[in-house]
């Protein structure tokens, strides 16, 4: 079970995601560091745990009103280590072709902000470790996207995001019935982002196939422990 930290880059901090009430969000308080720059964060995460990746949101660039890239090239500058995992709102093409021009990285097409599906058809024809990868998002009332994107699992590539946008920072557990069904599709490697607390829910993930899960609060608080 592969653990991915999460960091939310807003006006050049790291806050903390709740519910996907991102006009809400405030900086992150931790148990690893008192500063929420995100320099700071990302080496507080690494001293506590070990991790080979890194997703990261930039809120400003999701809901238009800027973006984090100096933040996160310096990111990737500091720790050329991490494979960094990010979502700059890819809407379409054009905002794909942005994402390569200014982030050293792999995309994070996230459902919610795509308008164009057909985007995934060329994206299928990389290697696996260099395709965009796709978070499927879902609020309380269901899926947010192009409806074909949910409904024709051929158009997904190998890495899956499982994001239950109302489950994160509630620490409440993952959404498992959701992640069941969805895991059951096509053979892909599933993430689960939202709700996971503590080993235990790892360890329940596992069981279940999951490969991986997106984390904040729970290394924040130091519910996850090192293993």
């Amino acid at each position: 079970m592969e653990i991915i930290p999460v960091i939310d880059l807003q006006s050049g901090q790291v806050v903390h995601a709740k519910g996907g009430a991102r006009a809400d969000y405030r900086p992150v308080e931790s148990q690893l560091t008192t500063d929420s720059s995100p320099l700071s964060v990302v080496q507080a995460l690494k001293d506590y745990y070990s991790f080979r990746r890194l997703y990261i949101a930039d809120l400003d660039a999701i809901i238009k009103i800027g973006n984090q890239f100096r933040e996160i090239q310096l990111i990737s500058k500091t720790f050329p280590d991490l494979e960094l995992w990010v979502d700059i709102g890819i809407q379409g093409r054009a905002s794909l072709d942005d994402f390569y021009q200014h982030i050293t990285g792999r995309p994070v097409i996230g459902s919610e902000t795509l308008t164009e599906a057909e985007i995934f058809k060329n994206n299928l024809k990389k290697p696996p470790a260099l395709q965009a990868i796709l978070s499927l998002d879902f609020s309380a009332d269901g899926f947010l996207g192009p409806s074909e994107l949910e409904n024709n699992s051929q158009l997904w590539p190998q890495d899956i995001i499982v994001m239950s946008l109302d489950y994160i920072g509630k620490n409440t557990g993952p959404d498992i019935n959701r992640l069941i069904d969805i895991g059951k599709r096509e053979h892909h490697s599933i993430y689960a982002a939202g709700g996971v607390r503590n080993n235990r829910d790892l360890k329940v993930l596992a069981a279940k196939g999951i490969s991986g899960a997106l984390v904040a609060s729970g290394l924040h608080n130091r519910q996850i422990k090192p293993v």
